[in-house]
C-alpha cells in the first residue's frame, strides 16, 4: 500500500485540526487543496512543498524506507510487550517516518496510536484512528493488522466489547491473516477477541480463540498469558455448566502459577478461588463454595481489589441465603453494602437490593414485582443467565407463598428460557 501525498497532507490537516481554508491560503483554492487531498490531481512540487510547510512538516522524501520499517516494527513490539518507550522515542520515530514518507507515515500514526493507547490516553487515540479510517485498505497487509489490533484494545477498554467483536472479524474474514503477526501478536490479539467474546456472553466463541491464544502461549513458554487463557476458560466453562472442565482449568492454571514470581501469586489465586467457588455454587455445593470464597477473600484483602471483594461478599450472601444461614447472609451482606458506591456496576448493586428486601424487611407484593421486573430484566438484558436462574427462583418462591400462581409459573417459563441458553452456550 502506498500513501500519497494528498492522503498524508489530509491526515496531518487533520490531525492538527487545521481546516481547508486555513491551511490553503496564499498557496491554491479550498477547492483544489480538496482535490489534492483525495487523489484527483498531483499539484506542482512547490505547492507540496509549501503545503508541508504550513503543516510543520519536510516533504517526504522516501529515504531509507526499509530501515525506517525496522525501527517502526521495533518501537510497536515493544509496546505490544509493554516495554518501555518514551515519548522522546515516538518524536525520533516521527520525523524518520516523515523523511521516508508514504507507508511510513501511516504506519507510525498506528504506532503512536499503539503508544497513546498503552498511556491510556483512550480520546487521542481514538481521534488518531478515525482520522485514517478512510485511508487504511482492508487488504492483507501489516498496517491493516496493526489498525485493527488497536481498535480491538481499544473498544476493550471502554466496554465497548460488540465493537471490539466486529471489528476483528473484519481481520478474520481476511485471507491469510496469520501471516501478519508473530506468535505473540497473534495470541494477543485471540486472547483479546476471546475476552471480548466473553463479555458479549458468547461463550463458545470465547473458548475457541482462547484456545487458540493458549496453544501460542504455551508453545512460546508465556506462562503469565497462559494463565489467563485457562482462567478464561474456566469462566466460559462454568457458564454453559461444563463443570469438569472449568475446574480443570483453574488447575491448569494454579499449576502454572508455581512456575511465577511469589509476587505474582495473590494476585491470580484470590480470582482462582473466587472462581472455583462461583463454579461449584452452580452446581448447588455451597459449602464447598463457601470454603473457597473464604479462601479468596485472604488474597483479595491483601491486594486491596475493592471490586473482586464486592463480588466475593455478594457470592457469599447467596451461599448462605441457599444454606438457610440468614445471620451469615445478613454479615455478608452489610460487607456488601459498605463497599458500594455510586461507580458499582448495576449487577452486584441490584443484588444487595434484592437481598436487603428479603432479608431487612416483608415487602410488599407491589414491591416485589417492580424489584422483580428492575433486576431480573436486567439480568436478562446482561445475558447472565446464572442470575436469571437463581433469582428468577427466588422470586418465584416469592410469589408462591403469597398465592400468586401465575407470577410465579412465568418466572419458572423464564428460569427454562435461561437454562437453554445455557445449555446453548448463547
Amino acid at each position: 500500500m502506498t500513501i500519497s501525498f494528498g492522503k498524508i497532507i489530509k491526515m496531518k490537516r487533520m490531525e492538527k485540526a487545521i481546516t481547508q481554508e486555513e491551511l490553503c491560503v496564499g498557496i491554491c483554492t479550498p477547492s483544489y487543496l480538496s482535490r489534492i487531498e483525495n487523489n484527483r490531481v498531483i499539484a506542482d512540487e512547490h505547492i507540496y512543498t509549501l503545503l508541508f510547510q504550513r503543516l510543520g512538516m519536510d516533504v517526504p522524501k522516501n529515504d531509507n524506507p526499509i530501515d525506517v520499517d525496522e525501527e517502526l516494527e521495533l518501537v510497536y513490539k515493544k509496546l505490544v510487550r509493554s516495554e518501555e518507550v518514551t515519548e522522546a522515542d515516538m518524536m525520533k520515530l516521527e520525523s524518520l517516518a516523515n523523511r521516508a514518507g508514504g507507508d511510513a507515515i501511516m504506519k507510525y500514526e498506528l504506532v503512536y496510536c499503539k503508544y497513546l493507547i498503552r498511556n491510556r490516553e483512550f480520546d487521542s487515540a481514538y481521534k488518531r484512528l478515525r482520522q485514517m479510517d478512510e485511508m487504511i485498505q482492508k487488504k492483507l497487509d501489516r498496517t491493516y493488522f496493526i489498525y485493527i489490533n488497536n481498535y480491538l484494545i481499544y473498544h476493550s477498554f471502554n466496554r465497548e466489547y460488540e465493537k471490539a467483536v466486529q471489528i476483528s472479524n473484519q481481520l478474520i474474514q481476511t485471507s491469510g491473516y496469520r501471516h501478519l503477526g508473530d506468535a505473540y501478536e497473534l495470541g494477543i490479539f485471540f486472547y483479546n477477541l476471546a475476552f471480548n467474546y466473553k463479555n458479549i456472553y458468547e461463550y463458545n466463541e470465547a473458548i475457541h480463540y482462547v484456545t487458540e491464544a493458549l496453544q501460542l502461549f504455551n508453545e512460546n513458554y508465556l506462562l503469565e498469558h497462559a494463565i489467563d487463557c485457562q482462567i478464561i476458560l474456566g469462566i466460559c466453562y462454568n457458564n454453559i455448566h461444563k463443570w469438569d472442565e472449568s475446574i480443570r482449568a483453574y488447575r491448569h492454571a494454579k499449576k502454572i502459577l508455581t512456575y511465577l514470581p511469589e509476587e505474582e501469586h495473590e494476585h491470580y489465586q484470590g480470582m482462582i478461588y473466587n472462581n472455583l467457588g462461583n463454579c461449584y455454587e452452580n452446581q448447588e455445593d455451597y459449602h464447598q463454595a463457601i470454603k473457597y470464597y473464604l479462601e479468596s477473600l485472604k488474597y483479595e484483602r491483601k491486594i486491596s481489589k475493592e471490586n473482586n471483594k464486592m463480588i466475593t461478599y455478594i457470592n457469599l450472601v447467596r451461599c448462605y441465603y441457599k444454606l438457610d444461614q440468614w445471620t451469615e447472609a445478613i454479615n455478608w451482606l452489610e460487607h456488601a453494602f459498605k463497599h458500594c458506591s455510586k461507580l458499582t456496576d448495576k449487577l452486584y448493586v441490584y443484588q444487595i437490593r434484592i437481598f436487603q428486601s428479603v432479608l431487612f424487611h416483608v415487602p410488599t407484593m407491589e414491591e416485589i414485582i417492580a424489584l422483580q421486573n428492575e433486576t431480573v430484566e436486567y439480568f436478562k438484558e446482561q445475558k447472565r443467565w446464572s442470575l436469571v436462574i437463581f433469582y428468577g427462583e427466588l422470586f418465584a418462591q416469592m410469589y408462591e407463598q403469597a398465592n400468586h400462581h401465575k407470577k410465579a409459573n412465568q418466572m419458572y417459563k423464564q428460569i427454562m428460557r435461561s437454562q437453554e441458553c445455557i445449555r446453548l452456550g448463547s
